[in-house]
């Protein structure tokens, strides 16, 4: 059966499945919602706009562009591996909505954001050395951040997981780190500068210990099991939430000795 999608460029007409290798395509190109169950060989094919065949049946990504200088969008499939992704994506890589497990044979380079939500991952074992914006990977099945890139230009959310550790958090991040609704009783490991929000709301948290030292914008630690207030951040340039914790002296009194000493 010969297969036809068109597309039109340069004044011409183009079929996505019969272009010569190393073609160039200046256009976006929308493969949304067609049933497909692979892509057209277009392994050796740059794209300068966005590609998207997000909504099909697709398994794996074999015979995606090799680049794609705009947006990558290949959520809501079926997918079980990245095999075959483009090793550079100029702007947002969105794989969420699928059934990965890992992200073996990820990007190399995503300049924008990454978002593997809402998979079954239970690693995060990756090849990508690169993200520009944030890494997106709430409502997976992670007990652990073993693996997790990096290299990331802004933040992380981990929420909705299964965490019983944050082993394998970054040092240091340029944005947020929400690892809230989780399982953990500890903060070891965690991020020792958040330059953005910081929440671990809704875990096990019987204790602020290993904490980071400096939170950018807001801290977030309701719904814990906190009794006091000890080893909190030394720095929260932001608002403060404690509510729904067994603080022994309240935790409106606390607030208030925060807010006065932070002179608000």
């Amino acid at each position: 059966m010969a297969y036809a999608i068109y597309f039109k460029q340069d004044g011409k007409e183009y079929n996505l499945y019969d272009l010569p290798r190393d073609f160039i395509i200046n256009v976006n190109i929308n493969l949304s919602r067609l049933g497909l169950t692979k892509l057209p060989n277009l392994s050796g094919v740059v794209v300068n706009g966005d590609f998207n065949c997000s909504h099909n049946n697709l398994e794996d990504l074999e015979c995606a562009p090799k680049v794609v200088n705009g947006n990558f969008f290949c959520f809501s499939n079926r997918l079980k591996s990245l095999y075959g992704a483009p090793k550079v994506v100029g702007a947002q890589f969105n794989c969420s909505n699928n059934k990965l497990q890992n992200l073996n044979y990820s990007p190399v380079f995503v300049n924008g954001e990454f978002d593997c939500s809402r998979n079954q991952l239970i690693d995060l074992y990756n090849q990508t050395k690169f993200i520009g914006e944030n890494f997106i990977c709430h409502h997976n099945k992670l007990k652990t951040l073993k693996n997790a890139p990096t290299n990331i230009g802004d933040g992380f959310d981990f929420c909705n997981n299964e965490l019983t550790t944050l082993y394998g958090a970054p040092e240091f991040t340029m944005g947020y780190f929400l690892c809230a609704y989780n399982q953990l009783k500890s903060l070891e490991y965690a991020p020792r500068i958040v330059n953005g929000h910081f929440n671990c709301s809704n875990n096990q948290l019987k204790s602020l210990k290993y904490a980071p030292k400096i939170v950018g914008f807001g801290f977030n630690c309701c719904s814990n099991m906190l009794t006091d207030f000890r080893n909190a951040p030394k720095v929260i340039n932001g608002d403060l939430w404690i509510s729904e914790n067994p603080f022994r002296a309240g935790y409106q009194k606390i607030l208030e000795r925060y807010n006065r000493n932070h002179g608000r």
